[in-house]
């Protein structure tokens, strides 16, 4: 994996330039902190078995290669299906659609999303934790702690960037440098795959959409994406100094019309811009009262 830091926006435009020179079309992903590794919400909630056999306790757990057990999400995908279907028109879904909508709406399912638009993925990368104060000691110290790490650092956000195909091209029942597209499958066949490979959907979900959502499935083998090598060579990971992040979030609101909303064009959109128009203002009048006295 290759790692770059990125104290300003324009210092993430020009590496996510060189990236996609190296590896044209690309993926990205953000973490709110640099010690998250790529893998999906569910399977942060394996369980190592034992080595004494269980067999006869585990049925009704998705028994995994990596001799874990995990919640079953394929398990509870009819059930959701059938709640999701009586509020909204589902014609055309298949299985993969609503396991997106389920991972959307913050069910652990086995998806991990990324987007297109590498704009987006500096939001969820730097619209938290983005009290820091901006000085050239806290930068120095954030990034020295990246580095000295190997990439693993509670100091800073982080952006990854992988390239699909690649990740594709290593997959035994693909076996070519294409993102999969559902049509050419039945469920059944993708659902009993071991390796984690990149996906394409034509759902129109809204907030997918304004996300550039996509995502990559993960399979039977319970393994983060920066353990699987080839994989691993062509991922790159952008660590951003807690530091910085202050000043890169009001950048993309203020240069770039990244907001809440855009990224959440729903009703959750609208709180998060109003929490943040409350505290802003309430922050501003706090420094001036002070300041006065």
């Amino acid at each position: 994996m290759t790692l770059y830091t990125a104290t300003s926006l324009n210092e993430l435009f020009e590496i996510i330039k060189e990236i996609e020179n190296i590896e044209g079309a690309v993926w990205y992903r953000g973490h709110t902190s640099a010690m998250y590794q790529l893998e999906p919400t569910l399977f942060r909630q394996k369980i190592v078995l034992p080595k004494h056999n269980i067999s006869d306790k585990i049925r009704n757990f998705r028994i995994t290669e990596g001799k874990v057990i995990l919640p079953n999400d394929i398990g509870v995908l009819s059930s959701f299906k059938e709640q999701y279907s009586k509020l909204c028109n589902c014609a055309g879904f298949n299985e993969i659609d609503y396991l997106y909508l389920m991972q959307h709406y913050g069910i652990l399912t086995r998806l991990l999303d990324f987007s297109k638009e590498p704009l987006v993925a500096a939001y969820f990368a730097v619209s938290e934790k983005n009290n820091g104060q901006l000085s050239a000691d806290s930068v120095t110290i954030d990034i020295r702690d990246f580095i000295m790490n190997g990439g693993w650092s509670e100091n800073g956000a982080a952006i990854y960037c992988i390239n699909p195909k690649k990740i594709n091209e290593n997959i035994h029942f693909i076996n070519r440098a294409e993102i999969v597209d559902l049509n050419e499958y039945n469920f059944d066949t993708l659902s009993n795959v071991d390796f984690p490979f990149a996906v394409k959907t034509d759902n129109n979900n809204v907030r997918i959409h304004a996300q550039k959502g996509v995502f990559v499935y993960f399979g039977f083998w319970v393994k983060s994406l920066e353990e699987y090598w080839p994989i691993d060579k062509s991922l790159h990971k952008i660590f951003i100094p807690n530091a910085c992040r202050k000043e890169i979030f009001h950048e993309l609101r203020e240069e770039k019309g990244i907001t809440h909303y855009s990224i959440f064009p729903d009703i959750e959109g609208i709180a998060k811009d109003i929490n943040f128009t409350i505290m802003a203002e309430f922050e501003a009048n706090r420094k001036k009262l002070f300041d006065e006295d």
